[in-house]
């Protein structure tokens, strides 16, 4: 029988202790070990209480041995910040590792976290060790209430109480007159008892059961995605049955007590119904107690579960068929046969001989149905299905439906009973190949890395379609607005599901999608017509010629249809095309872009994959474009013909198609340059081995994205460089020639890992590149130019070569183990002993900035500086743990910076705390790219409700929107174009909810541009200033710059104070309005830039904050003389400064930074060596190590106010206190909300509920809610907002 989704139960019956339990409450650590905890204690009632750091963990008993068969599920009971909670296991005689690592995510609700055992491939056999992660920045506190391993998945309360179910945690998530006890919630006559508004997944059918003493009237009200009244319904039976609105996002139940006595309500359930399951068969669900899973508004789960051959593992490229023997009786008895599957990463299956492939066959998310009765054969049938997995795990999920004219149904699903066996991925034969053993079944559907996958259940209907009267002579100006209905002509059976209706004209180049629209099965139940929701075609993008017209239903049938079966489109002669001039606007207010000198639109994007032209991504990306998001940005796969020339009908067709419906989007589109992007592009380098990275060990399958191995083109290769400058060439030549040109605004080259100019190998610690003899040849152009000769670099370098040709010609580059010299633990190189190495490492950045600036150099000459150019790059607040850094190239954003050629840079959003309740971040110092008169477009790839990816993930509607809206205005804060990115999964615009919030968000941004509200405000803002130069100074075992910048974003972040971001080189344009200055890495600066700090920043008036070191480094030492010129401070070297605990501020650094409360450092300090201020007439320490050393202290220089901290990341309250007395605007000194605003725009997301006393940046006025339109009145520079729970909002002064 289908199961139902559970959106909440709430019960007084709830049993948390079965199985293996250990139960911290009772005040024993039942032989568990704590390491690396700052504090820890054990109280009875409470748990582990423990005060944490990044390293913190606790190992399960030592003579723990359990039976992973026994135990399905792991649950912690823990209140605690973080979101992530890693546990690790191992078996006997095998340690943990990454690959046996269970990533439990904290539901900060419930304070449980649960992860699915059986769904881990290495959970099995015998388990003797876990090791429990409490993953926290230094001082934060985490309590852990108990540890269970179960054997069945556990059910207690999303709302109510988690604990052990007498109530006595209180009633978390309900309010009225009820109270709490032993028989449940009691309300008494005339009282009421009321939920908080809960997230629903969809609108749709649901099922309100109440178990109840006596029949209690309940209302159900519910809310759009805005928080607005969109329906409400009363019911007073213990079950009921309702059909949400489409939009709904929350409901809240109120339950009022209408009878002159009291009434006990032990039980509250609101069930989610699949929309093809009858409700007839959910109550009866219900009713057996059944066990709940699916979604309401979802289509059939898969009744199979994911099935692996049991040697391949993660193993890319990997391949394997899976075989199934059946027999049939008669095929008479049949009345339908359906095939649904999915596979990941790429699917297909033989049946009977007929192959089965369909549109999806390579996005295991999007399950195919195959309608396949008339495959089948009576006697004995064979279904095999080959896959190939890219990567990461592999798995096949299908089930075989055939359902008889009975009724009955026959089911054919993946289990351990189907065969397999490994096979190359181009065999042809691959139907042909016998298994050699069974295949491994991995998980049920719900369970493992994927989640809940739902396939349709529409069957095999026959629609008659009318009004689609497509005129058959076509030219630019013909508008085509049909009036279009679905006729069905005969009983169709199941209607539950979808269908997608699309119009096609195909020809023998092109395939243009002209209309479509998703039709919902169970809206055409009890219906002979349905009018089809469609949008006028503008024919002005289409290439002349001659068409075939394809209409198509998917997955069912169309019968008949009144268009035409063929149209021509006439072009005139000497028609003028080409491309617009685009150009950026408005880079203090909200970036925008200009076409044609007057047509301005904002940079929200919406970002997909060029090869997914499928009817749902052209449906997703109307459904963006009509909610204000105009611009389409798309990775592009380039494909290549027979004689190795580009071939551009991807291009062709995804934009055509996407023109025609929406002829107002502008298209910025992303060439791939390389075989990983666009693989078509390998008989090159086939041809050409001789422009391949090579690794040190002159192997040149370098391991690149999720452990995969690729050939790849070194960045420094000549063919490659002039191979890339011809496609790019052509392309825009093409791209003139075509209808579409004049809507292209950006081409954007792209090549390296996951297409961000991250250098190949760059992610895996330690494959050293790039031993190429092109590499070695830009190595010595770059040691020329920096040497005037060869003797000024051998001293530099320790070395005795000849020649800077020698060089090139003999390949005499650093090895690695040179490269990877641990310089005796120290965090920093000394340059006489590292300087080859470092010029190597800058070298590295060079040759791939000189790539970018090269191939924006042919887009801009090609186009005669009509199109914009640019590139992923500048990733200093991301890719800054050592060895990547320095490997991936990404270290010299100010070269690109220079160049006229490049004008937008773009990257994901911050991957350091990107979930709820986190901060996000930018990856980019936008403010120094801003101040070049360019663009940065932060991507938000956020893992929304629609998704299983862990990173960040948002569990439900309202963190979703809780995290978008913080994205946005983050985005909005710091003058950056927003774009969003699914990976064209649906996780966004497929939601037509989370849509409505996107059009909310541009109609904010609007309202910012029209009232001309200038963002960028310096003097009440924080200069945070990043030094480019100090990579190549950092040994590849430093994670300086890790806590230096990334950690420290969260810090500035919840300060409530505005910043921005800037780099040097480039340090003389930055306003000095600025009044707070934070220097993050400056242990390596120019001598200009030394002496623009003394004379230009170091002002009265003016709070200078440095870390870590001051242009410490000095050829063969370590020197503190720029740093004591610039403090005023005298400093000691400390060799021995690796502490195991954080620093902590003495009482008077309590004192001076009002930390009553955050008295200790967030991570505890590992830079060798230390720079320690002396305690000395005019110089206070504020801070020291457990071991008494000076960590954090504070003088003045010319009236200007000095703070050093020989280690990064000072906390959030600390940096808003000095904000304040530097004479900075606060907007919210809330502990633990974020903050991202600036000038009169201020956006926050509230980690915690309640009133909030927000700060204006005036005294006295209104300040307008831009997404609920309310305005509220400025009192003394404050106005109060209520704040729910995990909540985001935008304000902006009017």
């Amino acid at each position: 029988m289908r199961k139902l989704s559970t959106v909440f139960l709430f019960c007084l019956a709830l049993s948390l202790f079965s199985d293996q339990t250990w139960d911290f409450r009772d005040g024993d650590l039942h032989g568990f070990r704590p390491y690396n905890f700052i504090e820890y204690d054990l109280v009875p009632g409470e748990g582990f209480v423990s005060v944490g750091q990044n390293n913190a963990y606790f190992f399960a008993p030592s003579d723990l041995l359990l039976k992973a068969s026994d135990y399905k599920y792991l649950e912690i009971g823990i209140d605690c910040d973080a979101a992530l909670f890693p546990v690790y296991f191992g078996h006997p005689g095998i340690g943990p590792s990454e690959q046996t690592r269970l990533d439990v995510q904290i539901d900060k609700e419930k304070g449980v976290g649960l992860v699915n055992l059986q769904g881990h491939p290495n959970w099995k056999g015998d388990i003797s060790l876990m090791r429990f992660d409490v993953v926290l920045r230094g001082g934060e506190k985490a309590t852990v209430r108990y540890i269970r391993l179960l054997g069945e998945e556990p059910v207690y309360p999303d709302f109510g109480l988690v604990g052990n179910g007498d109530f006595s945690a209180g009633s978390r998530g309900w309010s009225g007159d009820a109270s709490f006890g032993a028989n449940g919630a009691a309300i008494p006559s005339g009282g009421a008892l009321e939920s908080d508004f809960i997230s629903i997944p969809s609108g749709g059918k649901y099922i309100l059961k109440v178990e109840s003493t006596y029949n209690v009237e309940t209302t159900v009200e519910c809310l759009d995605i805005l928080d607005r009244p969109i329906a409400k319904e009363v019911v007073t039976d213990g079950i009921a049955t309702m059909v949400l609105p489409s939009m709904a996002a929350e409901v809240r139940l109120a339950l009022r007590n209408t009878l002159d006595h009291g009434i006990d309500v032990m039980q509250i359930g609101f069930y989610g119904v699949p929309d093809d399951m009858p409700f007839s068969e959910a109550l009866e669900s219900i009713e057996m107690g059944e066990k709940i899973i699916g979604n309401a508004g979802e289509n059939g789960p898969f009744l199979g579960g994911w099935i692996w051959e049991p040697t391949l593992g993660d193993t890319p490229n990997g391949t394997a068929i899976f075989r199934k023997e059946f027999d049939i009786e008669s095929l008479d008895d049949i009345a339908e046969a359906r095939f649904n599957v999915t596979g990941d990463d790429v699917v297909r299956t033989d049946l009977n001989g007929h192959i089965l492939q369909g549109e999806y066959s390579n996005q295991w998310a999007i399950p195919e149905v195959f309608h396949v009765k008339e495959f089948l054969k009576e006697g004995r049938n064979v279904l095999v299905s080959r896959v190939l997995n890219g990567g990461g795990p592999g798995g096949l999920m299908a089930d075989l439906e055939i359902i008889h004219k009975d009724g009955s149904r026959t089911l054919v699903v993946t289990d351990d009973t189907w065969q397999c066996a490994t096979v190359s991925p181009d065999d042809d034969g691959w139907a042909d190949v016998e298994p050699v053993c069974p295949a491994t079944f991995l998980c049920v559907n719900g369970g493992g890395v994927w989640g809940p996958v739902i396939h349709s259940g529409v069957s095999s209907a026959s629609f008659e379609i009318k009004g689609l009267d497509l005129p058959e002579s076509l030219d630019p100006s013909t508008v085509w607005a049909p009036k279009a209905t679905l006729v069905l002509p005969e009983a169709a059976g199941d209607l539950g599901g979808e269908l997608e209706f699309s119009v096609r004209l195909q020809n023998d180049r092109y395939n243009f999608m002209i209309q479509g629209c998703k039709v919902s099965g169970t809206a055409l139940s009890g219906k002979r017509e349905y009018a089809l929701d469609l949008s006028p075609t503008n024919f002005r993008f289409l290439p002349a010629g001659e068409y075939n017209v394809v209409v198509s239903m998917n997955p069912a049938k169309v019968s008949s249809c009144d268009i035409p079966g063929k149209v021509t489109m006439t072009r005139p002669d000497g028609e003028a095309l080409g491309l617009s001039e685009s150009r950026l606007d408005d880079l203090d207010i909200i970036p925008q872009l200009v076409m044609n000198g007057e047509e301005r639109s904002t940079l929200t994007q919406y970002l997909v994959e060029v090869d997914q032209q499928r009817d749902k991504h052209f449906r997703e990306l109307k459904t963006a474009i009509d909610n204000g998001v105009k611009g389409v940005w798309f990775h592009h796969r380039i494909n290549f013909d027979k004689d190795g020339n580009p071939d551009f009908t991807d291009l062709d067709n995804f934009c055509t198609s996407i023109l025609m419906r929406n002829p107002e989007a502008h298209i910025i589109t992303i060439p791939g340059l390389d075989p990983m992007r666009s693989p078509k592009m390998m008989p090159f380098f086939d041809k050409n081995p001789d422009t391949l990275a090579i690794a040190s060990d002159g192997h040149t399958d370098i391991v690149n994205y999720s452990g995969a191995r690729q050939k790849s083109p070194s960045m420094a290769s000549r063919k490659w460089l002039d191979e890339g400058d011809r496609i790019l060439t052509l392309l825009v030549e093409h791209i003139k020639e075509m209808p579409y040109g004049s809507r292209i605004a950006a081409v954007l080259p792209s090549s390296g890992i996951t297409w961000e100019w991250m250098y190949w190998g760059s992610q895996t610690k330690f494959e050293f590149l790039d031993y190429n003899p092109d590499f070695a040849r830009a190595f010595a152009d770059f040691a020329r130019e920096k040497y005037e000769t060869i003797d000024e670099a051998n001293a530099a370098w320790g070395r005795n070569f000849a020649s800077f040709e020698e060089i090139a010609e003999k390949n005499l580059l650093p090895t690695a183990e040179e490269r990877n010299d641990g310089q005796d633990g120290r965090s920093i190189r000394l340059p006489s002993e590292s300087q080859y190495v470092m010029d190597f490492n800058r070298c590295m950045a060079v040759v791939v900035t000189d790539a970018i600036i090269r191939f924006c150099d042919t887009v801009k000459r090609v186009s005669e500086g009509k199109l914009l150019a640019g590139a992923y790059y500048g990733y200093y607040k991301q890719i800054s743990v050592s060895f990547w850094a320095q490997a991936s190239g990404h270290w010299a954003l100010s070269r690109l910076l220079a160049s006229d050629s490049v004008d937008i840079f773009h990257a994901p959003s911050s991957y350091s705390g990107r979930g709820p309740g986190e901060c996000g971040g930018l990856m980019v110092p936008e403010g120094s790219v801003r101040l070049n008169g360019k663009v940065f477009v932060t991507e938000s790839d956020i893992r929304t409700l629609h998704t299983t990816q862990a990173i960040g993930r948002c569990r439900d509607l309202k963190e979703t929107k809780a995290v978008l809206i913080r994205e946005y205005a983050m985005s909005l804060a710091r003058n950056v174009g927003f774009r969003y990115y699914d990976f064209s999964l649906g996780w966004v615009f497929r939601d037509l909810r989370l849509a409505e919030l996107a059009r909310a968000l541009t109609d904010a941004e609007k309202t910012i541009i029209e009232a001309r509200t200038k963002i960028v405000d310096p003097a009440n803002s924080i200069a945070v200033v990043i030094s480019e130069n100090s990579m190549e100074h950092l040994t590849y075992n430093s994670a300086t710059n890790t806590h230096a910048i990334v950690f420290q974003q969260t810090e500035l972040a919840k300060s409530g104070i505005a910043w921005n971001d800037y780099i040097t080189p480039g340090l003389q344009d930055i306003p000095t309005d600025h009044r707070m200055w934070l220097f993050e890495n400056a242990f390596k600066l120019s001598p200009e830039d030394v002496a623009y700090i003394k004379e230009k920043i170091l002002v009265p008036g003016n709070t200078v904050v440095f870390n870590i070191g001051v242009d410490v480094v000095a050829g063969d030492h370590f020197s503190t003389e720029t740093l004591e010129a610039l403090t005023g401070m005298s400093f000691d070297i400390d060799w021995e400064s690796r502490s195991t605990r954080p620093a902590r501020l003495t009482q008077l650094g309590v004192e001076l930074l009002d930390a009553q409360n955050d008295k200790l450092f967030p991570t505890a300090e590992r830079i060798v060596p230390a720079f320690r201020p002396v305690a000395e007439d005019g110089v206070r320490i504020l801070a020291e190590t457990e071991e008494g050393a000076p960590v954090f202290a504070e003088s003045h220089v010319n009236g200007c106010r000095i703070l050093f901290s020989s280690q990064p990341q000072e906390r959030a309250s600390w940096l808003r206190r000095i904000a304040k007395d530097a004479g900075l605007h606060c907007y919210n000194e809330t502990n633990g909300d974020i903050t991202w605003a600036s000038g009169n725009f201020m956006g926050f997301h509230f980690t915690s509920g309640g009133a909030r006393l927000l700060k204006a940046p005036v005294d006295e006025g209104t300040v307008l809610d831009l997404l609920s339109r309310k305005e509220y009145e400025i009192h003394g520079g404050v106005f109060e907002y209520y704040a729910p729970k995990m909540t985001s909002a935008l304000f902006i002064v009017k």
